[in-house]
């Protein structure tokens, strides 16, 4: 009895805590490098602002934001161009290239919805 008292418990802990999941975003943006910029900054300015730009898609679509206006997320774009680093998790370039000086790049990341919320000021 006391078996299946403990498999009931941990079943029903998991459910209870368990994590509701991350969302995926993703953006992209084109640099125009400036002449004392290396390609690395390029590269590294460009991933983060195509990461900003993801977050104002995810934003801007997600159903959990719906309530919010378009000036509401600009002004949130605000909060989260300062601190992407902090909400998006796992970026990757999806996709590349550098023609002269300007640098594009495609990028996709893991954004918590309790992070991005306490970010904002957002309760649920």
């Amino acid at each position: 009895m006391k078996k299946y008292f403990f498999i009931i418990f941990l079943l029903s802990s998991s459910m209870l805590f368990c994590d509701p999941g991350d969302h995926t975003i993703q953006g992209s943006h084109t640099l125009t490098q400036q002449n004392d910029m290396g390609i690395t900054e390029a590269i590294d300015l460009a991933l983060r602002q195509a990461l900003v730009n993801g977050l104002f898609n995810h934003l801007s679509t997600c159903d959990d934001y719906e309530d919010f206006t378009d000036e509401d997320i600009s002004r949130f774009m605000d909060i989260l161009s300062g601190a992407v680093e902090m909400c998006v998790t796992e970026p990757v370039i999806i996709e590349q290239s550098i023609n002269g000086n300007t640098v594009f790049v495609k990028a996709s990341g893991q954004v918590e919805p309790m992070i991005l919320n306490a970010i904002l000021g957002i309760e649920n």
